[in-house]
């Protein structure tokens, strides 16, 4: 019998090697302080990488994704690749944390020397759990409340030209910018092998709220950590993650991404946690009235634990 002419197509492979690792988990940041001891994750979702694995050290080298055959062939696989090898590839690694935790203590004395009771605090991907490694440090400074009241940009020029006389970074002050904020950049040296930058903002509460609503949602389901980590990553090879060039900001990818898990995904994955009642009394406007009382955590703790029931075949059924 004549043997059936080549396609020229190489086979379609069958299975898909997936290499799963073991490490000390890199845990999700706290918002009070960057360094990495002060929380810890639930899960091994995001186990940091195995000592012998050196090329995913390197700044920049991310793993490339294993080749399937057709869409949803080996969902599970690619589920565990993501989790246990393409996440810990791509993170910042605990001596990162801690390199960038002790800038912010020491730029915080600085700012304590400007206005007495300063505090500078974390927030953006450094601080909600979704950075990629040598990732930007964005610092809010707020001012003590009995300290008197000073305009953004006056703040600007004062506290960065002191952080230009006592220390190494290269220091751009913008006090005349919509949202005055100094810039600071650090070449590599041998505490910081891959350089430093580092944006301070002033009295932006809401930037902090925010972060500390992405960091709730990174807790509530470990996997929406690993699927932002890809989409940042996927977005960034293709150079669509710049608003300045039309496109969205890594900021509104992980909204996205949010709003897909919470609101169009069905069952929902991701709990709408500004829908929910807060765990805590909340004061009423009216002095007279008393404090609106909230749920116990009894309830929330069974909202969420049903919700996990319902995605359990997440991967599968996507």
């Amino acid at each position: 019998m004549p043997s059936r002419p080549s396609s020229g197509r190489p086979p379609k492979q069958s299975t898909m090697s997936c290499t799963t690792t073991t490490s000390t988990a890199t845990p999700i940041p706290s918002t009070s302080s960057l360094s990495p001891s002060t929380t810890t994750t639930n899960s091994n979702a995001f186990a940091g990488p195995s000592s012998s694995s050196s090329s995913s050290s390197q700044p920049g080298h991310y793993m490339t994704l294993p080749t399937t055959s057709s869409a949803y062939s080996h969902t599970h696989e690619m589920a565990l690749y993501l989790t246990n090898t393409f996440a810990p590839a791509v993170v910042p690694q605990p001596d990162e944390y801690l390199a960038k935790e002790s800038a912010r203590v020491y730029l915080e004395k600085l700012a304590d020397r400007v206005s007495p009771g300063a505090k500078l605090l974390p927030f953006g991907s450094m601080a909600n759990g979704f950075a990629l490694k040598n990732s930007d440090m964005d610092l809010c400074c707020f001012l003590a409340k009995d300290a008197p009241m000073r305009p953004a940009s006056e703040l600007v020029q004062v506290l960065g030209s002191l952080i230009e006389q006592e220390t190494n970074f290269h220091v751009k002050m913008l006090p005349r910018a919509r949202i005055p904020i100094i810039k600071l950049t650090m070449p590599p040296t041998a505490t910081v092998p891959f350089g430093m930058a580092c944006d301070i903002g002033f009295e932006n509460r809401l930037a902090l709220e925010n972060t500390r609503l992405l960091l709730t949602y990174a807790m509530v389901d470990t996997r929406l950590r690993t699927l932002v980590l890809f989409l940042k990553v996927w977005t960034k090879r293709r150079k669509i993650n710049n608003p300045y060039r039309g496109t969205l900001s890594s900021y509104g990818f992980v909204l996205l991404v949010i709003h897909f898990l919470a609101q169009v995904k069905s069952p929902p994955v991701l709990p709408n946690l500004q829908q929910l009642p807060p765990l805590r009394p909340v004061p009423s406007k009216n002095k007279s009235s008393k404090a609106t009382t909230s749920p116990s955590s009894t309830t929330w703790k069974h909202y969420l634990e049903s919700g996990k029931l319902r995605t359990e075949t997440m991967w599968e059924n996507s």
